[in-house]
């Protein structure tokens, strides 16, 4: 195992009517040493059904790296809302990078949260996501746990990730995403 290290972000949440959502978020990736953008807008179909689609784009700090586009889609289910939410995403991912061929890779992750009883809004959560390339089976496996509190429209979550990567070390890291809220 490597020691920890941290992945930062900062971004916008954008919220049009009640049944689109769109997000930008953009940060450093400590485990790989890169910076990174991610764009996604979700359509709610109905309350525990939403489309998801995205770009992700990766942009390694050294030099002799190249950088890597996701092009993404799918849904995410919500079969518990409330106080304690459970929420299951799955998308299909296209990778695409100058030093490798395109890969199709799929990625499902479970995610369980409780909004505790406090007038602070603060809410726990952990998941567990499996990533697995199309030809090549299971790639990575990602855990993460964490708390989120909301002050007006300024989200803030901290959290603990653990990436196991095929044929890599563990990567153990502490991660602080903050964005913003706009519309409903």
């Amino acid at each position: 195992e490597r020691p920890p290290v941290a992945w930062t972000f900062a971004g916008v949440d954008v919220n049009v009517e009640t049944r689109w959502r769109s997000a930008i978020r953009v940060g450093y990736l400590g485990d790989v040493d890169s910076r990174i953008l991610i764009t996604e807008t979700s359509f709610a179909l109905q309350e525990a059904a939403h489309l998801v689609a995205g770009y992700v784009y990766v942009a390694p700090a050294g030099a002799n790296s190249a950088a890597t586009s996701l092009l993404r889609g799918g849904a995410t289910w919500l079969p518990l809302r409330g106080r304690v939410a459970i929420d299951n995403r799955f998308l299909v991912e296209r990778r695409s990078n100058r030093s490798a061929s395109a890969a199709v890779r799929g990625r499902d992750r479970l995610r369980l949260s409780w909004l505790l009883p406090s007038p602070l809004r603060v809410g726990a959560y952990g998941s567990a996501e499996a990533i697995a390339v199309v030809g090549d089976g299971l790639f990575e496996k990602r855990f993460q746990a964490g708390v989120v509190t909301t002050v007006r429209r300024v989200s803030v979550e901290v959290y603990w990730v653990q990436r196991r990567i095929h044929a890599r070390p563990v990567f153990n890291g502490l991660g602080l995403t903050a964005f913003y809220r706009i519309g409903a």
